[in-house]
């Protein structure tokens, strides 16, 4: 799927939209046309436990998100760097991905029929860090 909003050509990589109901509101990977180095994620934003548990990891201006297991390829960096992380709250069934967040206005507008910020967030990775999602 390919949309043209704000100046942004947005292609959709990976969703779990079968399992969001009538809603195109879920976790999904995505590419913008013409930004061939970052790949848009968005992810379900975490308990205030469950970010404790990996703040260590988290550099100025990362966020940690999670995704249904199978989205993304369990070995590209963005996913491995959480693995082996346990404490309270951490759900082993999550897998859990660090991004970097976004805060642009443009961006923001550009993909807000494609998450709630409320329930999750957008960020980018290094599309090379999510090497093996296909279109």
């Amino acid at each position: 799927m390919t949309e043209n909003v704000h100046h942004l050509e947005i292609r959709t990589l990976v969703t779990t939209a079968s399992e969001c109901g009538e809603s195109r509101v879920c976790p999904s990977v995505h590419e913008v046309v013409g930004a061939p180095e970052n790949l848009w994620v968005v992810s379900k934003r975490t308990t205030p436990a469950e970010t404790a548990a990996f703040q260590h990891l988290l550099d100025e201006g990362e966020v940690l998100g999670w995704m249904p297991a199978g989205l993304l390829p369990a070995e590209c960096d963005a996913v491995a760097r959480t693995r082996g992380v346990t404490g309270p709250g951490v759900h082993p069934d999550r897998v859990y991905v660090i991004s970097s967040e976004v805060t642009g206005e443009v961006e923001l507008i550009a993909f807000a029929e494609l998450f709630d910020p409320v329930t999750e967030q957008l960020g980018t990775v290094k599309a090379r860090l999510l090497e093996g999602v296909a279109a």
